[in-house]
């Protein structure tokens, strides 16, 4: 990690993985056992594959934009869900159970054919009808950011907006303030959008529409995450917003807020965001500690590297196909603790 992120947000560094116990695998099959299997404290698993899909390099320039392209353009799957704002309010179903339906493929598929980064939806009203992605990584780190704030600090301040007429038709819009990952940074303000509010028909529409401001995080280091970003006007990210990780934690604090404090579950119910389990969340942990990549495309003499953001949210994807939504991308109050309570140490520190 970058040298000014607080204590909580470390991992191990390049060096200290290299210094383990390496376990140097060349198939890509039973991955997600491999990582499993491993004894976090003292061994590595060094990935001699790719996970990332052979057709993002192409063009590209390096390793890294590579990287980047899978990120921005590789499979994001779409959920099923209405299509129009009359459908959508005729519905009986909440995001889960589209997540549940639509994202079964990634148990029917090979683990080592699983190339998602994670899901999509879309708006069914109002004129913002951009794409809105969730790459599983982010919803990760929300949960890191999540446990951080409970536990380390004061907590989130959620300041909710949704006394008008227009909230229970377009839903309200709340400012939460999240801290920084980095020393000496201050807190975040992500006002969040369309936020379901209200206990009506309306919100099986709202829901779709949820957005967050500032629209890209100040915390995605091109150094760590080896990203390179193009300007706001890219026609390329026009049509297009990316939930990370501030934003989502923003809405889990939104969720917990108003059904503490107004006895209100409809956020928390109408919650478009996948909540990992503690088995996903171990699976992370390891993924960011303990596992190496080695890239032929990087220059010198010594080609491993710590995993891009792409390549641990196609991680995730094949933990999820191969071990269930249910033990992975559902929270389970009587299996799993409450997410601010979920570890996140190195193991073996």
């Amino acid at each position: 990690m970058t040298e000014d992120k607080k204590d909580f947000f470390e991992e191990r560094t390049l060096g200290e993985i290299k210094k383990l116990s390496a376990d140097r695998v060349q198939n890509p099959r039973g991955l997600t056992a491999r990582i499993r299997g491993l004894d976090p404290a003292h061994q590595s698993l060094e990935m001699q594959f790719e996970v990332r899909p052979s057709r993002f390099f192409k063009f590209a320039s390096s390793s890294q934009d590579a990287s980047r392209k899978v990120y921005k353009h590789g499979h994001y799957k779409p959920l099923q869900h209405p299509q129009t704002q009359a459908e959508a309010v005729a519905s009986r179903r909440n995001p889960l159970s589209y997540r549940v339906r639509d994202l079964s493929f990634l148990a029917e598929t090979p683990e080592e054919n699983i190339e998602t980064l994670g899901y999509s939806f879309r708006p069914v009203q109002g004129r913002d009808r951009r794409k809105r992605l969730v790459p599983f990584v982010w919803i990760m780190e929300a949960a890191r950011i999540f446990a951080y704030t409970e536990n380390e600090t004061p907590g989130f301040t959620v300041q909710p907006y949704t006394d008008s007429k227009t909230a229970s038709l377009e839903g309200g819009e709340v400012v939460v303030q999240v801290p920084s990952r980095r020393e000496g940074h201050p807190k975040y303000h992500v006002k969040e959008s369309h936020v379901a509010v209200k206990d009506n028909a309306n919100k099986r529409a709202i829901v779709w529409s949820l957005s967050a401001s500032p629209e890209r995080s100040l915390e995605v280091p091109h150094s760590v995450y080896a990203i390179r970003y193009r300007r706001e006007s890219d026609p390329e990210e026009s049509a297009i917003f990316t939930f990370y990780p501030h934003h989502i934690a923003a809405h889990w604090a939104t969720a917990k807020h108003f059904l503490e404090e107004k006895n209100n579950r409809t956020p928390w119910e109408m919650d478009p965001f996948a909540k990992p389990s503690r088995m996903l969340v171990d699976i992370y942990r390891r993924i960011c500690n303990n596992v190496l990549v080695y890239d032929s495309h990087l220059k010198g003499v010594d080609k491993r590297r710590k995993p891009h953001i792409a390549e641990k949210s196609i991680m995730l994807a094949r933990a999820i196909g191969v071990l269930g939504q249910d033990n992975t991308i559902f929270w389970d109050p009587k299996r799993d603790p409450k997410l601010k309570d979920y570890d996140w140490s190195i193991p073996g520190r």
